[in-house]
């Protein structure tokens, strides 16, 4: 881990805060300067104006997330943070919009953050999609096709028909809004979304709103 993200993260400072102490030389590790890229070994001890920064345990959960829900941190009473009762500040692993529910995976390792969200990730993201309108071959097809959102032409995806208005969808990234544009570019409107799988993490009978903690 990169000295900067290690004193963050266990120090529970800003960017600013880190970069005003790293300016006064208050940031050491085994008693000496090192910039703030300097990628940590496990026999190293950083110091921050004399006094040792340990390490704690990380945590990982599952977030059964309810409508309503933001999958930000916020003071807002919709915040997911103020609803898990957990204290710690837990980033989320792939976001859902306020109007979708299902899984979220929720970490202070961002190591494991990254690997599920970010850029290079090609981990498979699974949801349940109520429509309003009957599903049809057409829309199938429209579905399979290529799509631009942004200006980024999309991975492909696999979808299976579950009955007349929901069908399952599975992808490897997440553009803001991913399966809503796509279902409204093919000719329909999501009534419902509901992610059931994270890679090998799945909901299951995890009940709404609730959380439970998980080993990687």
């Amino acid at each position: 881990m990169r000295l900067l993200n290690y004193v963050k993260i266990f120090y529970g400072i800003t960017r600013l805060e880190l970069l005003e102490l790293d300016k006064n030389d208050l940031v050491l590790v085994n008693n000496k300067k090192e910039k703030l890229t300097y990628k940590l070994k496990e026999s190293d001890i950083v110091t921050i104006n004399g006094k040792i920064i340990e390490k704690f345990p990380f945590s990982y959960y599952m977030y059964n997330k309810p409508k309503g829900i933001l999958s930000m941190i916020s003071n807002n009473n919709d915040s997911y943070i103020n609803n898990i009762n957990i204290d710690k500040k837990l980033m989320v692993a792939g976001r859902l919009d306020k109007d979708s529910e299902g899984l979220l995976l929720l970490s202070n390792d961002p190591e494991f953050i990254n690997s599920i969200m970010g850029e290079k990730s090609i981990i498979e993201k699974e949801y349940i999609v109520t429509t309003f309108n009957k599903i049809n071959t057409e829309f199938i097809n429209k579905m399979n096709g290529e799509f631009i959102i942004r200006g980024h032409l999309l991975k492909p995806v696999k979808i299976k028909i579950i009955d007349d208005y929901n069908f399952s969808i599975i992808l490897t990234e997440g553009i803001y809004h991913q399966i809503r544009k796509m279902v409204i570019e093919s000719g329909n409107r999501v009534k419902n979304l509901k992610r059931i799988r994270i890679g090998k993490y799945k909901l299951n009978d995890l009940k709404t709103s609730s959380i439970i903690e998980i080993k990687p």
